[in-house]
C-alpha cells in the first residue's frame, strides 16, 4: 500500500497579463447542469432521481437516509480544501451590470463550494439573499456568464477562464484545487438581471415522538465542534477554521479505477434521531484508504430558478471512535460534536464514524473522497468503505434539545 499523500503547497499564482480582444458584454443566464457542461459541472441536488440530469449516477444511501449523486465532477488525486470569504461585489437583487477585470485560469480543476449559514447560538452568522456570478470561457468567442445560488457549486475544468463573484450577500467558500493560477486582465461587462430570494419553508416541527429509550449506561453529550477537539481526527472546513484539508487515499498501486471526486449526499434526518431524545449507536464504519470531507452547501435558492428550496435548519451530528488493538472500533472512546451547517469536515483517512446524521432537517453535503467503485455496473470494492454492525447499541447520544436553527 503506498502512503499518503502529502497535504500539497498553496496554488501558485502568476503574474497578470493582458490579452487582447477581452472586450464584451455578456448577460447572466440561469446555471443548469446542462448549460455549464462546456466549461465545467455543476455540484448541487436535485429533487429527485427523476430531477437530476442525464448521465449522473443516483443511489438511495447512508442507509436510506440519502439520495446520493456520484461523481458530478473528477478532482486531481493531490488537491486541498481551503476556505475563503468573499464580500460581495454589489447588491444585484434590483439588477445591475458589472465590470469584471480579470478572468482566472487554472492548470487542473478548481472547485468553487458555497457553504451554509448555520453557527452555534450566540455567534453572528452571514446574512440570507446571497446568489454569486459565474464568468467563464475556453477564449474570447465562447464567454459565458451565469447567475449562481449558494445551493449550487461549479467545478471549472482545467485551462478555463473564470471569476466568481458573490452578490448581495458575503460567501463563505469552500475552494478546491491543487491548481496553478494564472490572471488575465479583462474588460468584461456583465449584465446580472433581477433576481429575488426564494421563501425558505419553515422547518417541520418534528411529530411526536415515541417514549425515550432505556439508557444503557452513561449518555455521550456531544459538544459544539472546534478545531482544538477535531484536531485528532480530521480538519474542520469553513471561515472559522484556519487550516488547509488535504485530500488523500492510499489505494494500493495496482488497484486500477480509484476516482477522486465530488459528489453529493441530500441527507434527511434519521429515524429514530430526535432532539431532547437518546440515539442508539449500533454502526460505525471507516474508509482506510481515503480521507472523506463533508461541506453542507447553502439553501439559498431563486424564484423561478434551480430546485426547490430545502427547509431551513439542519445540524450535522458527528459520531466517531478511536481505532482499537484487534482493529476494531475502541467502543470506550465514543466521541460525539454538533456541526451547524456553516462549517464542514474532513474525515482523516481510516477514522471510524457513524455515517451523516443530520438533525432538524435535510440537508446538501458535497463529499470530497476517493473510490473505486460507485456501485454502478454491479461492480464493488469492499475497502471502500469498511462498515462494523453490532447487535445491541455500543453506546447512546443524549441529542439536545431544539436550540434555534439558521439556513
Amino acid at each position: 500500500m503506498s502512503p499518503v499523500a502529502a497535504a500539497p503547497a498553496a496554488a501558485a499564482v502568476a503574474p497578470s497579463t493582458k490579452v487582447s480582444g477581452w472586450t464584451t458584454n455578456l448577460c447572466a443566464e440561469e446555471l443548469t447542469y446542462e448549460s455549464f457542461r462546456p466549461y465545467g459541472a455543476v455540484v448541487q441536488g436535485w429533487e429527485g432521481t427523476e430531477r437530476s440530469p442525464k448521465g449522473i449516477h443516483v443511489t438511495v444511501a447512508n442507509q436510506g437516509t440519502a439520495f446520493k449523486f456520484h461523481r458530478l465532477a473528477y478532482l486531481p488525486q493531490n488537491a486541498e480544501i481551503t476556505p475563503e470569504r468573499r464580500a460581495p461585489a454589489t447588491d444585484a437583487r434590483k439588477g445591475c451590470s458589472i465590470g469584471v477585470k480579470h478572468l482566472d485560469r487554472s492548470s487542473e480543476v478548481k472547485v468553487y463550494l458555497p457553504q451554509g449559514r448555520g453557527v452555534p447560538p450566540g455567534v453572528a452568522g452571514l446574512s440570507a439573499g446571497a446568489s454569486y456570478l459565474v464568468v467563464v470561457g475556453g477564449n474570447t468567442n465562447n464567454v459565458k456568464a451565469f447567475l449562481a445560488t449558494s445551493a449550487q457549486g461549479v467545478s471549472i475544468a482545467s485551462n478555463v477562464y473564470h471569476a466568481v463573484i458573490p452578490l448581495n450577500e458575503p460567501i463563505d467558500f469552500a475552494i478546491v484545487s491543487a491548481a496553478t493560477t494564472t490572471v488575465t486582465q479583462t474588460d468584461i461587462k456583465v449584465d446580472v438581471p433581477a433576481h429575488t430570494a426564494a421563501p425558505v419553508p419553515p422547518r417541520v416541527p418534528t411529530a411526536e415522538v415515541p417514549e425515550k429509550p432505556v439508557p444503557q449506561g452513561v449518555a455521550i453529550n456531544p459538544v459544539p465542534i472546534t478545531e482544538e477537539l477535531w484536531a485528532p481526527y480530521g480538519e474542520l472546513i469553513g471561515a472559522r477554521g484556519s487550516k488547509r484539508s488535504p485530500i488523500t487515499n492510499s489505494y494500493p498501486a495496482d488497484q486500477d479505477g480509484a476516482c477522486t471526486s465530488i459528489g453529493l449526499f441530500r441527507a434527511t434526518p434519521k429515524a429514530g434521531l430526535h432532539r431532547g431524545q437518546l440515539f442508539d449507536v449500533s454502526l460505525l464504519e471507516r474508509h482506510i484508504y481515503t480521507s472523506q470531507a463533508f461541506i453542507p452547501l447553502g439553501k439559498d435558492n431563486l424564484v423561478g430558478m434551480g430546485e426547490a428550496p430545502l427547509t431551513a435548519g439542519g445540524t450535522f451530528l458527528v459520531v466517531v471512535a478511536d481505532n482499537g488493538p484487534d482493529d476494531r472500533p475502541d467502543t470506550s472512546t465514543l466521541k460525539s460534536f454538533i456541526m451547524e451547517s456553516g462549517m464542514g469536515l474532513n474525515y482523516r483517512a481510516g477514522v471510524w464514524h457513524h455515517p451523516v446524521l443530520t438533525i432538524d432537517a435535510c440537508l446538501d453535503l458535497a463529499c470530497i473522497e476517493t473510490q473505486v467503485s460507485t456501485g454502478e455496473f454491479g461492480k464493488t470494492y469492499e475497502p471502500d468503505c469498511e462498515l462494523v454492525e453490532y447487535d445491541r447499541p455500543i453506546g447512546q447520544i443524549n441529542v439536545p434539545a431544539l436550540c434555534d436553527v439558521a439556513l
